[in-house]
């Protein structure tokens, strides 16, 4: 065996064992912060039941299905958060609105990731011309309030999720586009990138393999902060009639049908609150446990 074999060899067990060593520290540093904990268990218990929805919920009956002659119970042991208007159980619409408002969340997080951090690369990355064009492009979107630029997206379109996707992926990726292209400018000048280059690596290689991987720290602070506010602004979107079509479970769409019988019936606003509340303060908390524990001046 040659030298340079062996020394390859080698050097391969390191590098595996340096990847998962960071690894290691950045999630014993996420463990400490006990905040941050907490939200990552509230929101995987509300992902669980989520996904598993579908196991102990019955959507045509339990979910869609009106019984005028149950309308307005109170919270029992029957309906453990009562019924609304339309004698539908509010313990189930609420379980399955949070596979409507989690699936919106990811899927807009995916798409303003993948678009963004291509824009945001090329941006950073290439500079000259093409970052001028980019970046004046998402300036132009960031001038117009994110909201107001959803609910006319919306507006033009028409309701319903396909729209709603479209809407809120363009509000989010002029944000993503940014936060990937300041991680590049400054990467892009680090020695290894300079090093590869003179190795003859290509410009697509040296993005996706040195500098996006390297990025990935404040990307994923981003993308769980973007989760959560594309759960507000679902909910906020569907509160005014422009989101999620009836008779669809969402949680804003069940706030704004629980409105006009506030006074009445209080407790028809208390289970879609909560979700809201709980689901986006748990997001919040992990972005913030990531922050820290990504940030090098926080390492021991």
């Amino acid at each position: 065996m040659s030298v340079g074999t062996g020394t390859q060899a080698a050097a391969a067990p390191m590098q595996k064992y340096k990847k998962r060593s960071q690894i290691a520290q950045i999630w014993g540093r996420f463990k400490k912060n006990k905040m941050a904990m907490g939200g990552l268990i509230l929101f995987g218990i509300m992902l669980i039941v989520a996904i598993t929805a579908p196991l102990f919920i019955d959507y045509e009956v339990d979910v869609i299905q009106q019984t005028i002659s149950e309308r307005f119970q109170s919270p029992s042991a029957a309906h453990w958060f009562g019924t609304d208007q339309f004698g539908r159980d509010i313990f189930s619409r609420v379980f399955w609105g949070a596979r409507i408002s989690m699936f919106v969340g990811v899927v807009v997080v995916v798409i303003s990731l993948i678009i963004g951090s291509i824009l945001g690369a090329a941006s950073g990355f290439f500079g000259g011309w093409l970052d001028n064009v980019i970046m004046r492009f998402m300036d132009i979107l960031l001038a117009i309030p994110g909201t107001m630029l959803a609910i006319t997206i919306v507006a033009a379109l028409g309701g319903g999720i396909q729209n709603l996707l479209l809407a809120l992926s363009i509000e989010q990726i002029p944000k993503m586009t940014r936060i990937v292209r300041s991680s590049v400018l400054t990467l892009k000048t680090q020695d290894y990138i300079e090093a590869a280059r003179a190795c003859g690596t290509t410009n697509a290689r040296i993005i996706y393999r040195h500098i996006l991987p390297n990025a990935i720290g404040p990307i994923l602070v981003q993308a769980s902060l973007t989760v959560a506010r594309t759960i507000i602004s679902v909910a906020s979107m569907s509160f005014i009639g422009l989101g999620i079509n009836p008779p669809e479970p969402e949680w804003g769409a069940m706030l704004s049908e629980a409105k006009a019988q506030l006074m009445n019936y209080p407790y028809l606003v208390v289970a879609p609150g909560l979700a809201i509340i709980l689901t986006v303060t748990s997001l919040t908390l992990i972005g913030d446990g990531l922050r820290d524990a990504l940030d090098p001046k926080m390492k021991n």
